[in-house]
């Protein structure tokens, strides 16, 4: 049993340790007065969600191994449970992890393979859909052979919300495509909206090819004819966040994918309007 040294009732918050649990398993804590124990290589012991209620600073990351985590109690295949403590607000919330950081890495590269095995050695501009996209872009283009001039557009048509409302594109920062070959790179095709314009607006400014690559296709009614040309993943009609995904701008920095649940839907859009 190893235990970490906790700082005296009343110390000024301030990082305890940063330890591995397994390889896929990290846990950085930062807290006052509150003990943590590794009782086993996958289990420890927490503080109390009502004592880091208390504390002045706290924020648990975990990053889940499926593989390696399994067997951990109540967990069934991908379905595990993170906790995941926000430090803005200090509550804590459970979600279940749809994707986790391996299998998100398998898809992005089974991605870029069926892109390079499209266009060969062909230059390729490829144009990243902000915000959602810039987490899977920086890692797509990176597993991307061919040579690439990039870009970005901005478009928008949840904006804090749960349903897909007006789409709304700003295209100042994007580079020129006519005549070129050009790749759409978006998190995930819902309505299919934000692509269907995109696609057409690309065909206006002259390029000589539009294509579409998507992190996420999920299974739900599509209101225009597109299709992603290539996809990583298809999903339940679930709301995701994770890789670049947000609600109301947070959770985007989540290493893996995973399933908003209505309650913390409901307790994250309290905490962002107070």
């Amino acid at each position: 049993m190893t235990s970490l040294r906790a700082p005296k009732p009343n110390a000024h918050p301030r990082v305890i340790d940063r330890f591995t649990l397994a390889p896929s398993l990290h846990l950085a804590l930062s807290a006052c007065g509150a003990q943590t124990t590794q009782i086993e290589p996958t289990l420890c012991i927490l503080p109390s969600p009502e004592a880091i209620a208390r504390l002045s600073l706290i924020e648990i990351t975990f990053r889940i191994g499926i593989r390696e985590l399994s067997t951990l109690g109540g967990a069934i295949g991908n379905h595990l449970t993170a906790l995941l403590a926000i430090s803005q607000n200090r509550k804590l919330i459970r979600m279940r992890i749809l994707l986790d950081e391996a299998q998100l890495t398998e898809g992005v590269e089974r991605l870029a393979t069926e892109i390079d095995h499209h266009f060969g050695d062909r230059p390729l501009t490829v144009i990243a859909i902000m915000t959602g996209s810039l987490v899977l872009f920086a890692d797509l283009i990176r597993r991307l052979s061919m040579p690439q001039r990039v870009g970005v557009v901005q478009a928008s048509s949840y904006r804090g919300g749960l349903k897909s409302g007006d789409l709304t594109v700003d295209a100042k920062m994007l580079i020129d495509v006519a005549g070129r070959d050009v790749l759409l790179v978006d998190d995930i095709f819902d309505t299919g909206k934000t692509l269907d314009r995109l696609s057409g607006m690309m065909s206006e400014f002259g390029a000589a090819s539009v294509k579409t690559a998507v992190l996420l296709h999920k299974r739900t009614d599509h209101i225009v004819e597109l299709r992603p040309d290539f996809k990583a993943f298809e999903i339940p009609d679930e709301f995701v966040v994770g890789y670049g995904l947000d609600f109301m701008d947070m959770y985007r920095n989540l290493p893996y994918l995973a399933i908003l649940e209505p309650h913390e839907i409901e307790q994250t859009a309290a905490e962002a309007k107070s």
